[in-house]
């Protein structure tokens, strides 16, 4: 038995080394827009302080050396990380230059610069390694965390191998982390050691650790909460859950909260940063009706391509609401509870980004390998987390290794080997469009056929006979994980 765990262990550093292999020789030749985006937030960070949020909009772009005219939206703490970096690579200085050149601006911010017609319209931006390099080691490193904490909650050994490879060796986990370049991993890490607290009892560090994932990235809120729901039937120990959830969130968010406008002014930015609308491109958009609805209003004319768009709440609140009534009186595991409540928003949201795919990837792969029966949902919950990395390999992916990276620093070998051999070069809409519905149509069912399962269905009905006919219901004091440790 020891001689079979020796073995796991050494696949699993095996493993973990080609993931990270990979990614290191990917990272200094590529970057996404978002990563010289976020110069210019620490930017206006640094200059107004706590005032930030206040300063957080578009108007002001230019001034602070935006390369892209895009609100900051999210909490504090990749803020916070962010700045950091700059303080630890290029220290204090804030200066902004403007060099025009044959009716044309150079707007040079530290290691980013923005080139502008003589009206300012975006021709190109470009950043240094110096900046986008620091900034993706951290978001390995996550990624790596990740995959190790996959291997532990879904037991170790060869499931936990499976698992975790499944996860650390995706092509749109890979493609996020190196390539692209966001934070999502970072979050999702957070919200996973929460997890492997809570289900060992330790109620207020895994609140912690929710907390922090809550103040990186808000899209954490939708498992997030129907965890919470879950962990009601502890009644006498989710207070200390939610206790440690609220101090890292008040720690971080209030003194900015304190500096803006108002509490809800706060909320409206970084929970509705936009009207729903058509997604374009269409290959960036990863929900089904939203990429069709645009595919037609764009091609055909017509606001009423619109209206499923704008009433994407609808299915969500349906879902969503029945989930929580699965939470309240279903015996769910707060891996199932975490997968579908993140899911239920990736399904239904209007605006799906491929870096929302990768905790939905990290959080379906748990939820597999830490059950038992329903083999059905499990591998079609599989084929999902499969079917996500395909994209990697339909999208021109040598657009991002010269786009954003200065022209006498661009690796000409690799892209030219990506665009020959490692990608099918798609850039035909309907394709994507298609690609979009399948992705969408794979998480309503894993959703319907979890919500109307013959065993989900009789655990309810059998839970609300019982609680009719007790006048004390009876309360559990600990949280059933279902997994083996």
């Amino acid at each position: 038995m020891s001689i079979l765990r020796g073995g796991h262990r050494a696949l699993l550093v095996l493993m973990i080394l080609t993931g990270l292999a990979i990614r290191v020789v990917l990272l200094p030749y590529s970057t996404g827009s978002d990563i010289p985006q976020f110069y210019g937030f620490t930017t206006t960070f640094l200059k107004y302080g706590l005032n930030f949020y206040q300063h957080a909009f578009p108007d002001s772009w230019i001034i602070d050396g935006w390369p892209y005219p895009w609100p900051y939206v999210y909490p504090p703490l990749p803020l916070l990380m962010f700045t950091v970096v700059r303080l630890f690579v290029f220290g204090m200085n804030v200066s902004v230059s403007f060099n025009e050149v044959n009716n044309t601006v150079y707007m040079v911010s530290g290691p980013v610069t923005t080139v502008l017609s003589s009206n300012y319209e975006i021709l190109y931006v470009w950043v240094s390694k110096s900046w986008f390099v620091p900034l993706k080691v951290i978001f390995i490193v996550f990624d790596t965390l990740v995959c190790y904490l996959i291997y532990v909650i879904s037991g170790r050994g060869c499931r936990g191998l499976i698992a975790s490879t499944l996860y650390f060796l995706n092509p749109m986990t890979i493609y996020i982390s190196s390539i692209y370049g966001m934070f999502d991993q970072v979050m999702i890490a957070f919200y996973l050691i929460s997890l492997y607290l809570l289900v060992r009892g330790k109620w207020e560090l895994s609140g912690v650790f929710a907390g922090l994932a809550l103040v990186t990235k808000q899209t954490v809120t939708y498992p997030l909460t129907l965890l919470i729901v879950r962990c009601l039937r502890s009644i006498g120990k989710v207070k200390y859950f939610i206790v440690g959830i609220a101090l890292p969130t008040l720690v971080i968010i209030l003194p900015f909260v304190a500096n803006y406008e108002s509490f809800k002014a706060f909320l409206k930015l970084v929970f509705t940063p936009s009207e729903p609308y058509i997604t374009t491109p269409i290959f960036y958009s990863f929900n089904g009706v939203s990429s069709l609805c645009t595919f037609l209003y764009l091609n055909e004319g017509g606001d009423v391509y619109l209206l499923p768009i704008k009433l994407w709440f609808i299915p969500f609140a349906v879902l969503y609401g029945l989930l929580v009534l699965n939470c309240l009186f279903r015996d769910m595991d707060v891996f199932e509870v975490s997968f579908l409540g993140y899911m239920c928003w990736t399904a239904t949201y209007w605006r799906v980004n491929h870096q929302y795919l990768v905790p939905l990837i990290a959080l379906a792969v748990p939820y597999v390998f830490t059950r038992r029966g329903k083999k059905f949902l499990r591998a079609l919950t599989l084929f999902l987390t499969l079917y996500i990395g395909l994209w990697f390999f339909m999208f021109p992916m040598g657009w991002w290794f010269k786009v954003h990276i200065y022209p006498n620093e661009v690796n000409w070998g690799l892209v030219n080997l990506w665009d020959t051999k490692l990608s099918l070069m798609i850039f035909e809409d309907k394709v994507y469009v298609a690609y979009a519905l399948v992705l969408t149509a794979l998480q309503y069912a894993i959703l319907i056929a979890n919500l109307t399962s013959a065993t989900a269905f009789k655990s309810l009905v059998r839970t609300l006979r019982k609680k009719s006919t007790l006048s004390t219901p009876k309360t559990h004091d600990h949280v059933d994980s279902k997994v083996n440790t």
